[in-house]
């Protein structure tokens, strides 16, 4: 029962913690220019693969 109680503890923990931890990446995002510049970065190259790559349905389903 204990380490069952441990198990929950802790799988709430890393819950929470990455909760908290996605809005703090989502206010440096939205906040600073660095963020903005990141987001940019990552939209081009997620736009440069779908345009050169097979959709992954197609591939495996």
């Amino acid at each position: 029962m204990g380490a069952a109680l441990a198990l929950i503890a802790a799988l709430f923990i890393a819950f929470v913690g990455a909760i908290v931890f996605g809005l703090r990446l989502l206010r440096f995002f939205l906040t600073t220019k660095a963020g903005w510049v990141s987001m940019g970065i990552l939209l081009i190259a997620g736009l440069i693969y779908m345009a050169t790559h097979e959709p992954i349905w197609n591939k495996y389903l």
